[in-house]
């Protein structure tokens, strides 16, 4: 499964676009205080920020019509935006990468 999406009995829910939103703020500030340039992976974070909030909505309707063509589509950028996160953070702290891979 994604990262982006987690599943719940009965039903399948977005990550809590707070959290989401917490994230980018979260690289931004990082982006500030290290002095490392994160502007990409702070603008797909937001994006994902985004995405999430849209599929919220959407999936909510798409609950009470029963009719879910559609979502997938939505979950591929922001799919995209979260491998372009994870690389940048990766490429720019790659010491954090392998202490958290021991």
């Amino acid at each position: 499964m994604h990262p982006i999406i987690s599943t719940s009995t009965p039903s399948i829910r977005c990550a809590s676009s707070a959290r989401i939103s917490n994230c980018w703020q979260a690289i931004a500030w990082l982006e500030n205080h290290a002095r490392i340039d994160f502007s990409e992976a702070v603008g797909a974070a937001e994006r994902i920020a985004d995405g999430a909030k849209a599929m919220q909505f959407k999936l909510a309707r798409a609950m009470a019509r029963q009719r879910f063509d559609g979502l997938a589509d939505l979950i591929e950028p922001m799919a995209k935006a979260y491998d372009t996160v994870m690389m940048a953070l990766d490429d720019r702290l790659p010491d954090v990468a392998v202490a958290a891979a021991a």
